[in-house]
């Protein structure tokens, strides 16, 4: 089963970047935003990037401007470890 036209890897292709409606269920998607939230609020902890993979590299990694007071979550490695 073909999900994208052709249309949208033109846009891609144009654009540098595709959105696909209602691509992820509705109540996947507050799962998703429950677990990120959770990681935000708890990166307020750290000054570095932390927690450990499975590979051994940090799972949350900080963006520039962090703090405990603006918490900037650049990058979660293999959510799936942590999360369902």
């Amino acid at each position: 089963m073909k999900v994208l036209g052709e249309n949208h890897y033109e846009d891609f292709w144009r654009d540098g970047y595709l959105v696909v409606p209602d691509a992820v269920h509705p109540d996947l998607l507050e799962r998703l935003r429950c677990d990120f939230s959770r990681w935000l609020a708890e990166s307020r902890n750290h000054d570095m990037p932390y927690g450990v993979t499975v590979d051994g590299r940090p799972r949350f990694d900080l963006d520039v401007g962090h703090s405990p007071s603006s918490p900037a979550l650049r990058r979660v490695n293999a959510p799936i470890e942590v999360s369902e």
